[in-house]
């Protein structure tokens, strides 16, 4: 059967969300459990990692050049050292060679058959719900399980896959730009989950103003208001429920410009 291009899309969007969750488990298990930090698997893959992060800067955590491959395998090693050798375990342990060909096919535009669609599809809900469930054995439910911006785009071509905290890097415009911000939300929830809310804060400026409210994207063009060396874009996501993770938003991402006037003829 053939696979429609939206249900691609929605599978790439799927394993961006995965990554997302596996690199947010891995982080906090090799900060706060010895019996992780002590296992062969994670200090060969750390020192892979981290020598990585040396040759590329545009990593900001060791996590974050991690492969597909090496991110299941330091899930597998969490959950066998919670749950030693449950069926679970094997079977993700058994597909990770294949899995990551489709990973890697699906990223690359190439094709793939249906049992394999269904096979990463199922296998990444699974380990997401695996996740999502230790976070809550942990009494961490709350800082970990919500919503968040996984990958940002804008009108200029640029794509970043994104890690917590971090900016985007600083862009000039002139008065009269258009600004345009596209965020993708972790696919494991609805747009009934959560709304954007955005804003904008020059340099100097007394506080931030809304640009709008409630909207999954930013068209908005430059003013002469926000001429400075430092002007950002704030979006704050924020879930549809009565507690944040940071007091009255869950996320937020932060983009940097330098407004300059127009220069004259």
């Amino acid at each position: 059967m053939k696979i429609l291009s939206e249900d691609r899309t929605a599978l790439v969007l799927k394993l961006i969300s995965l990554e997302s969750w596996m690199r947010k488990v891995i982080e906090y298990v090799s900060t706060n459990k010895e019996d992780f930090k002590s296992s062969k698997t994670y200090k060969k893959l750390k020192e892979e990692a981290e020598l990585r992060i040396k040759d590329n800067p545009k990593y900001e955590r060791w996590v974050d050049s991690l492969f597909f491959a090496e991110e299941i395998s330091l899930f597998i090693q969490i959950r066998e050292i919670r749950e030693k050798d449950t069926v679970t375990n094997k079977f993700i342990k058994g597909k990770v060679g294949e899995l990551n060909e489709i990973r890697n096919n699906l990223f690359h535009s190439n094709s793939i058959s249906d049992k394999q669609f269904k096979m990463m599809d199922f296998i990444g809900e699974t380990i997401i719900d695996l996740i999502q469930n230790y976070f809550m054995e942990e009494n961490k439910d709350e800082q970990f399980n919500v919503p968040t911006i996984v990958l940002v785009e804008d009108g200029w071509g640029r794509s970043f896959n994104r890690p917590p905290n971090k900016q985007l890097p600083k862009k000039t415009l002139y008065v009269g730009d258009a600004i345009q911000i596209f965020p993708t939300i972790d696919s494991r929830y609805s747009e009934d989950d959560y709304h954007l809310e955005w804003f904008i804060k020059t340099n100097g400026a007394a506080g931030k103003r809304i640009l709008d409210k409630d909207s999954p994207l930013l068209i908005y063009q430059v003013e002469e208001k926000d001429v400075s060396i430092n002007t950002i874009i704030i979006c704050h996501l924020i879930q549809s429920k009565n507690w944040h993770k940071h007091g009255s938003f869950d996320d937020e991402l932060v983009i940097p410009f330098e407004i300059r006037p127009q220069p004259e003829e």
